[in-house]
């Protein structure tokens, strides 16, 4: 069954003065992780980077992490390598040899030991299958081995099978394809049965290229063809408004799980029918196919005002600013410091401005202005977003060629 790296937060640490990264003492909770470099912090989700692995006392690491603030690191709290699809749950299917119903203690799974005298659970037998509830999250993961004191006092080990409590009707599918049996079962096989179940599973490090007859593939994420073929059809559908669809909530939109959202993501970017622009998703191809009227209206009003563009007084209306701004994702626009000017316009004042440049490479304000023929104002927001766009650098009060 699985073994995974994994690190248990016994503390912090003091680094030197100017140390860049927060240092936290550590116990290694499972294998050599060292290799590992994105890591997520149960059972907050926070991602981090691992910058370094230093020797300690005893069993102890110190980690030099980057990437989550420094309150959330609190002793107790487990790591895990992100490319593990480990997640936080409270009720959890268990395959379990001779259990009875009643109280037991969780003592061990994925992340090393639980508290001193183990988690309280409930215990419900299900035709040979133990349904079992925490009080609290646990760490989840399919085919991990948990160690648990059963009412009789015997520590034994059980394999989780799923995370939740499936149906009645579940459990009797899942005895008929052979759960509940007295042998571990292979790690391949506790998979298919959650695709079986649920249609869906993301799959660990040693069954990245595992493949299952019906399932598309993608990543790490193994989902039921039609379930694939329905989410992606409702992410296009999605994302072809204007200004495209907000990342935030469009798992919930599409109905998906929130990890497998990344990897239909990942699936459509490869076929070039959708980009992803920070937080938002923007259909791919000629952007003005995905225009309402008032767009429409509103690039006409910023084309025509060409180099001299459109003020603040344009964004006043809120309907307006929203559809400024979903131009502006889409790159049809430019907005800042009080200023709208059109894509095609900004990018022939930018070469303007490129194409001054002296001998070595150096464009001073007056021969920017002079090249361009606009105002101070519009000036220095054009050199503004040509720095962000990487097109110049500024060295004092002189700017250069990038």
């Amino acid at each position: 069954m699985l073994d995974i790296p994994s690190y248990r937060i016994t503390g912090r640490v003091t680094g030197p003065e100017g140390e860049k990264h927060v240092l936290i003492r550590t116990v290694p909770a499972g294998p050599d992780g060292s290799a590992e470099r994105e890591w997520r912090l149960f059972p907050s989700g926070h991602t981090l980077t691992l910058r370094d692995v230093r020797p300690g006392n005893g069993d102890e690491l110190t980690l030099a992490v980057k990437g989550v603030p420094a309150a959330a690191l609190e002793p107790g709290r487990l790591l895990f390598p992100r490319v593990w699809p480990v997640t936080a749950g409270a009720r959890v299917l268990m395959l379990a040899p001779d259990p009875r119903d009643g109280e037991g203690r969780l003592l061990e799974g994925p992340g090393g030991a639980f508290p001193r005298g183990g988690v309280p659970v409930r215990l419900e037998l299900r035709d040979s299958l133990v349904a079992l509830s925490c009080p609290r999250p646990i760490p989840v993961i399919p085919g991990a081995a948990y160690r648990i004191r059963t009412p009789d006092g015997t520590v034994r080990r059980w394999i989780l099978l799923m995370e939740g409590h499936p149906r009645r009707r579940d459990i009797q599918r899942l005895s008929d394809m052979g759960a509940g049996g007295r042998t571990e079962p292979a790690l391949k096989t506790v998979y298919s049965w959650n695709l079986a179940l649920r249609g869906w599973a993301e799959l660990p490090p040693p069954l990245a290229g595992a493949e299952y007859k019906g399932f598309h593939a993608q990543g790490r994420w193994r989902v039921r063809e039609k379930d694939w073929n329905r989410w992606t059809r409702r992410l296009v559908k999605a994302v072809s408004r204007p200004g495209g669809a907000p990342l935030v909530g469009l798992d919930g939109e599409i109905g998906c799980p929130p990890g497998a959202l990344d990897a239909l993501i990942e699936g459509l970017e490869s076929r070039e029918e959708l980009t992803r622009r920070r937080q938002w998703l923007i259909p791919a191809g000629d952007p003005r196919k995905f225009l309402s009227p008032m767009a429409r209206q509103l690039l006409d009003e910023v084309r025509a005002a060409g180099e001299r563009g459109l003020g603040p007084e344009a964004l006043n209306d809120p309907a307006r600013k929203q559809n400024f701004e979903a131009l502006a994702r889409m790159g049809l626009l430019r907005i800042g410091d009080g200023l709208i000017l059109e894509e095609g316009v900004y990018r022939r004042l930018a070469e303007a401005v490129r194409s001054a440049a002296g001998e070595r490479g150096d464009i001073p304000l007056s021969t920017a202005k002079e090249a361009t023929g606009v105002s101070r104002r519009i000036l220095l927001t054009l050199l503004g977003w040509m720095e962000t766009d990487g097109l110049l650098e500024r060295r004092g009060d002189v700017r250069y060629l990038a």
